[in-house]
């Protein structure tokens, strides 16, 4: 039986010219992958692999991003984009090995479907972050015509009327992208979160540290005459070292546990007396979390994005008290 599923594989690679897609011009590219009789022998491909051939589409751009990744991707955001390239450059890569179809082909194929999963969780991310990235620079491009339109003085009515012109253009591909009740801000961060946790889960630490430094960025500032407080958090918060700590896998549950516990001795220190008894739960349950050895990717960026949203409302609070002490002098 499985000598038949891989005769048929290089049946279905013969017949399609898989051999001479390299050689294709970007129109050809796209002809190749909207190719009915195409599409149908690699539904069937996938369908041979045990992958499913709902997949069709996410599996057709392999081909795209490899041969033509300037052209298909907007967002260059390092670890995504360098995913997505390494797992179809292995994805072509053994599709070529099969070609040879020689003793190691039962490999190739066990590598092929491995990269071929890999690529389809990593494109479910990817491709929702670069939509949200190219609608984020046509609002950027909107506005730009918009505030030439409205702030510049004696304007010519011929370079106005094109200014509203290429206005209503990009307005136009917005809604086109954008659904009833978009929210931009809302979509980016979903969209950050969900990059955070991909991250995590795959070792790469970028956000986590980044996030750390935002954190201790936010911190300092709240107690600026008090050096002593400052050196601990310096101390506790050590981006450097904690960088080589986490880009080595040389933490473990105490680390973490300890970090987290900082975190929130920070955050009970300067909020409102108020906010004490709300703050103690999320605590319980975000160690009740850590004890149960949950994955990092799971639960952190979600901690965060809250811990940050509680930082902001203890900036709020402190405004607040200097503006009703100003004005009551």
């Amino acid at each position: 039986m499985e000598v038949f599923i891989n005769f048929y594989i290089l049946s279905i690679l013969k017949k399609t010219k898989y051999d001479t897609i390299k050689d294709n011009s970007f129109d050809d590219m796209c002809g190749f992958m909207m190719n009915k009789n195409n599409l149908k022998k690699y539904k069937l491909l996938l369908k041979l692999l045990g992958i499913g051939n709902i997949h069709i589409k996410k599996f057709m751009s392999i081909f795209m991003l490899h041969y033509f990744p300037k052209e298909t991707m907007t967002l260059q955001d390092g670890f995504l984009s360098k995913k997505l390239e390494n797992y179809s450059s292995n994805i072509i890569k053994y599709l070529n090995k099969f070609l040879l179809n020689n003793c190691f082909v039962g490999l190739y194929k066990f590598l092929l479907i491995e990269n071929i999963k890999l690529y389809i969780n990593t494109y479910d991310v990817w491709i929702k972050a670069d939509k949200l990235f190219l609608i984020k620079e046509l609002y950027q491009k909107y506005f730009k015509q918009e505030k030439f339109i409205n702030e510049t003085k004696n304007i010519k009515p011929a370079i106005k009327e094109n200014a509203i012109y290429m206005r209503d253009k990009i307005l136009g591909k917005i809604q086109l992208l954008t659904p009833e009740g978009f929210k931009l801000n809302f979509e980016l961060n979903e969209i950050y979160l969900k990059v955070f946790a991909y991250e995590l889960e795959n070792g790469n630490y970028d956000k986590l540290l980044e996030t750390l430094e935002h954190i201790k960025n936010l911190l300092k500032p709240m107690v600026p005459n008090r050096p002593d407080i400052h050196k601990e958090i310096d101390e506790r918060i050590d981006i450097e070292w904690l960088k080589g700590i986490f880009n080595n896998e040389a933490f473990d549950d105490l680390f973490i546990l300890n970090l987290f516990t900082f975190l929130f001795s920070m955050l009970e220190r300067f909020q409102a007396q108020a906010d004490d008894a709300e703050t103690e739960q999320w605590k319980t349950e975000t160690l009740k979390i850590l004890y149960e050895n949950k994955p990092l990717y799971s639960f952190i960026p979600g901690f965060f994005e809250k811990y940050i949203d509680k930082l902001k409302q203890i900036y709020t609070s402190i405004n607040n008290l200097k503006d009703f002490l100003g004005n009551n002098k």
